[in-house]
């Protein structure tokens, strides 16, 4: 009987001794861990103590002369190795702030070599997307941006490691370093021939002094290598204020251009004896008031399907002539808006 006493007291002795044991370890001081940081080759950056499974933010960002710093990695660089060709060294994997560490630990600065753009006196809808940055221990070659900066009346013509466009940058090249480049602007609007032509939206804006003293022009397909894909003739486009009342512009054929729709614009009212149109192939809409004010009698249409045409594009079709693509008068026959042409060929 008092051996079984003993046991019991010594079996409640040892539960209350591991409790208290468990008490004291839960009151004992949480000891911090080393966070070393290795620039690399960057200013230095000091040393951090980190309790143990707690995040932690991290430091100031080092610097390096013609570098941008990138980001802390777990490794100074990762060697991938493949058989029968030369080692590949790419950057250590970037370390999460967000996480927690369980022992000392070093991070590694990984540096990129930045490409900034500047407009030069242009502008982009959203600055981010003038600058891009590269690790260097990843090599890339630069790239033509997709997304140019905007300046009236003027296009990139290419870019320059100068602001004055005295050295020009040739896209292609390895970055080792940072890099700032500069737009090179030039006028998008030109004189050719008969017309007026701005390369940034590929539009004949204007006519020409030879341009406005004749009675019948013809389009090209192209101005100076740029497609044309649109006209907008109205008095608020480019030099186009020269069109005046007594135009004697009767004919203008645009047959070999690429425009696809025709908007409120395209032709101005003083363009008043105009009378004759050949459009594109290409063409796929009228819209309205495309025709306001004007005395167009007489349309040629290159495409096999009927252009769609808004109800209020002005045209008078109880005086028009439509001549369509052979073997395809059919088809403008079914519209509801060609059928109703006074004489269809």
């Amino acid at each position: 009987m008092k051996k079984i006493i003993l046991n019991i007291a010594f079996a409640m002795g040892t539960i209350l001794l591991l409790s208290q044991c468990k008490k004291d370890e839960t009151n004992l001081p949480v000891s911090n861990l080393k966070v070393s940081f290795d620039s690399t080759g960057g200013s230095a950056v000091a040393d951090m103590a980190v309790p143990a499974g707690t995040p932690f933010a991290a430091p100031p960002a080092p610097t390096k002369a013609n570098l941008t710093f990138g980001a802390w990695c777990t490794e100074a660089q990762i060697v991938e190795k493949a058989e029968g060709k030369p080692d590949k060294i790419k950057p250590g994997k970037a370390f999460d702030f967000k996480g927690v560490i369980q022992k000392n630990i070093t991070l590694y600065a990984r540096w990129d070599a930045q490409v900034t753009l500047n407009g030069n006196g242009g502008k982009w809808d959203k600055e981010e997307t003038s600058k891009s940055q590269f690790p260097i221990l990843d090599p890339t070659v630069t790239k033509e941006p997709k997304v140019l900066p905007v300046q009236t009346g003027k296009r990139v013509k290419g870019w320059s490691t100068k602001a004055d466009g005295s050295a020009p940058y040739t896209f292609g090249q390895t970055l080792t370093q940072n890099i700032e480049l500069f737009a090179i602007w030039e006028d998008s609007s030109v004189t050719e021939g008969d017309f007026i032509f701005d390369k940034l939206t590929a539009t004949i804006t204007g006519l020409s002094a030879a341009g406005l003293a004749k009675t019948s022009l013809v389009a090209p397909s192209a101005i100076q290598g740029f497609t044309i894909t649109n006209i907008f003739l109205s008095e608020t486009a480019t030099l186009s204020s020269t069109i005046v009342s007594s135009s004697t512009i009767t004919s203008i054929d645009l047959s070999a251009t690429e425009i696809k729709t025709l908007k409120a614009g395209s032709f101005p009212n003083k363009l008043d004896k105009l009378a004759t149109l050949l459009l594109p192939k290409s063409l796929e809409s009228i819209e309205d008031k495309v025709f306001d004010g004007l005395k167009v009698t007489d349309l040629t249409l290159k495409s096999n399907k009927p252009p769609k045409v808004g109800t209020k594009n002005g045209l008078d079709v109880s005086t028009l002539t439509i001549r369509t693509p052979a073997g395809y008068l059919g088809f403008y026959e079914e519209d509801a808006f060609w059928k109703t042409a006074k004489t269809k060929l």
